[in-house]
């Protein structure tokens, strides 16, 4: 722990002058619907309804049936990273379990399986990457450990499994799953991937067999079944219905059939089976809820498939045409203002649209409908903006309500993979202030202003590093769980001193959000402390890499050794003084062939500065590589590296890949794809980091 988490801990123990009752009271297992395995699955559709409190329980449910299970510390990990933009945060809080609890080696596997979810989203995590290095030998030192109990190496063991099945390394998952299922026969992980194993080898007895051990153990793991079915759903569907009759009662169950039957191509079986549930729950609506985090928090779907890709006018070109497309799908939606998100994408399409036809009405028209149906404070903001009088000033109202509801709303993503706490935040306090101030414009030039009440929202902190503001916000009442944590973290991390008031407040959510460490039979405020200090950290560290950045930007670069289309080796270690240019292209990428030239003409403006550009082609083979250099007169350095090597060791997800590498041989910048204006944007590079203007 660092300083500052020794410094806080004593702070938080003397604030704590009564015992805390653990959220989380291990009991013994009791029926399928206590069971870890049922609650895993009910906290997954959770999860997908972004119930993501409700999600919590149910987990905090399943670790006191099993609080070993890994695959539930995983979907803790996934709910605070994905849904509360607490990653940092809960990694940081199981290396404080590991830290105080030595003796229980399975604190540093659930930190493990926290961590892979902290970047699983990451645009250029690879097999390289450091901190999966890292965890892929401290599993492995866990699942060798002869002085660790079965129990934990097992769990080692499916951990290495999902991180190698992240990497896309699907042979090698497979083996670390089937020396887990060799370990603890009788585990539902390790069932799972020796079905998998099965199949691969075509050994129908043994598919039957462990599908059978499935549904006996486990129903509500029965999709893991359309593994064997294929080829075989007469020795398999029987098993399947001896769980049918529980699905009218049980979502889990009947989620987990519909999955079955779809993956297995059963439709009509499919049908008979959502027909029978929705008889006793009208409401199901089967999901598949393992990528939740990229969907949208605010759905109401209605219209969503008929109205999908309309934010590109179903790929019309033509403007007036595109506008007529969507003029006729609204005779299809009864109500266009019914808040539905096919609707919100509707009205964006038309906005869009009628921005680029410059037809003001119409924007205007759609401004004021997304005002309507969405949840998004900011059309709010651009129609308040846009319009005076009465019709500015209910917009402007009408932000500051949604930015209020935001105070009571979980901080999660809008269909976003990975919700950064920080620039939320700093958006939030732009909107408020955007908003109050274009509602105390307006009051005075309508009549009758004093219908319309004041300015809201006097709890939103005016700035990031308002720490008493911040604290006043997480003791406030009314806060969501996951708001009213973030807050307390910003306050701590801020002030670094705990307010009058906190613990009853602060440590009962915290608690919630993270029940492994109840579970633990740890006290939340030394947690708390620990997750605090990761906060604090982020924060001294200044701001964090855009989004999708790629991680090498701001470390030494990779390693290089290639030899040119001349025979000459070429070492990125000697081109140390200088800037150097690493790109990696194609002579087939298009969007490769547009950047070149731009790059080439950089170089020429560049002049006798001590810059180097190294393109290395990724070309299947080397043949059309010189001939292409040829034919466009092209004077920098060029390579052939084929698919491999270099190209996985810099983590290249996509063609063209520019790294801005300076004299200290630090990599700088990266450029993903190609946009128009690139030379300019890299020779302002390349002349900052030589101190010119």
């Amino acid at each position: 722990m660092n300083r500052f988490a020794l410094a806080l801990v004593p702070l938080l123990l003397t604030s704590c002058v009564r015992s805390y009752d653990p959220i989380v009271v291990l009991t013994p297992p009791v029926p399928v619907q206590e069971r870890s395995g049922w609650l895993m699955n009910r906290a997954q559709i959770h999860q997908w309804d972004w119930e993501l409190a409700e999600a919590q329980d149910a987990l905090a449910g399943a670790l006191r049936d099993d609080p070993h299970e890994g695959y539930t510390h995983q979907l803790i990990g996934a709910t605070l990273a994905h849904g509360f933009g607490l990653g940092d945060e809960t990694v940081a809080v199981y290396a404080y379990l590991e830290e105080v609890q030595p003796e229980d080696p399975a604190h540093a596997m659930h930190g493990a399986l926290a961590t892979l979810e902290l970047h699983r989203t990451d645009r250029f995590s690879g097999p390289t990457a450091g901190w999966f290095v890292e965890l892929m030998a401290a599993m492995e030192a866990l699942a060798t450990d002869e002085n660790v109990d079965e129990r934990t190496r097992f769990e080692a063991l499916i951990a290495r499994r999902n991180l190698l099945f992240l990497m896309k390394d699907p042979a090698a998952a497979r083996a670390e799953g089937t020396a887990a299922h060799e370990l603890l026969p009788d585990r539902l992980q390790g069932r799972i991937t020796a079905l998998a194993q099965a199949r691969r080898d075509k050994d129908l007895a043994r598919q039957v067999e462990l599908c059978a051990e499935i549904i006996r153990t486990d129903p509500w793991a029965v999709e893991a079944c359309s593994i064997a079915a294929v080829g075989q759903l007469e020795e398999i569907n029987p098993l399947v219905a001896v769980i049918a009759p529980d699905a009218p009662q049980d979502r889990v169950i009947a989620n987990e059939l519909h999955k079955y039957y779809k993956r297995t191509k059963q439709d009509e079986l499919r049908t008979e089976l959502v027909a029978a549930v929705r008889a006793v729950q009208p409401d199901f609506v089967p999901v598949n809820p393992s990528k939740w985090y990229t969907r949208s928090a605010f759905t109401g779907s209605q219209h969503y498939d008929l109205l999908r890709g309309s934010n590109q006018s179903l790929g019309i070109e033509n403007l007036t045409d595109r506008m007529a497309k969507l003029d006729e799908l609204a005779a299809l939606v009864p109500d266009p203002l019914e808040a539905d998100l096919g609707v919100e994408r509707w009205f964006r399409a038309r906005y869009v649209t009628a921005d680029k036809m410059g037809d003001a009405a119409v924007k205007r028209s759609a401004l004021a409908g997304l005002c309507e149906v969405s949840d998004d404070p900011r059309w709010c903001l651009e129609l308040a903006a846009a319009a005076d009088g009465v019709e500015g000033l209910e917009a402007a109202q009408k932000a500051l309500e949604l930015l209020d509801g935001e105070l009571q709303w979980r901080p999660a993503p809008r269909g976003k993979a990975r919700f950064d706490f920080t620039r939320w935040a700093e958006r939030q306090i732009t909107d408020v202030a955007a908003a109050r101030a274009r509602e105390a414009e307006l009051l005075p030039t309508v009549p009758d202003a004093s219908a319309y009440g004041g300015t809201m929202l006097p709890r939103w902190p005016t700035s990031l590093d308002d720490g008493d503001a911040w604290t006043a916000l997480a003791i406030s009442e009314g806060l969501s769980d996951g708001l009213a944590v973030h807050a307390a973290l910003h306050a701590f991390a801020v002030t670094g001193t705990a307010p009058e008031g906190w613990f009853e407040s602060v440590l009962p959510r915290f608690g919630r959000l993270f029940p492994m460490v109840t579970a633990s039979g740890v006290q939340p405020a030394q947690a708390f402390g620990a997750a605090a200090a990761a906060r604090k950290a982020a924060l001294d560290a200044g701001p964090a890499p855009e989004r999708g950045a790629h991680p090498f930007v701001g470390k030494p670069a990779p390693a290089l050794e290639v030899t040119d289309l001349e025979g000459n080796p070429i070492s990125l270690a000697d081109l140390q003084g200088r800037v150097v240019l690493v790109d990696f292209w194609a002579t087939w990428c298009g969007p490769c062939i547009k950047e070149m030239p731009e790059l080439q003409a950089t170089l020429d403006r560049l002049g006798d500065e001590p810059v180097t550009l190294l393109a290395l082609s990724v070309d299947d083979a080397v043949d059309p590589v010189a001939p292409f250099i040829a034919q466009r007169g092209f004077e920098f350095d060029v390579a052939w590296i084929g698919t491999t090597g270099p190209k996985q060791e810099w983590m290249v997800k996509g063609i063209p890949s520019l790294f801005v590498i300076g004299p200290d041989g630090v990599v700088r910048n990266h450029h993903q794809g190609f946009r128009s204006g690139v030379g300019e944007i890299v020779e302002a590079e390349v002349r900052a980091l030589l101190g010119q203007p």
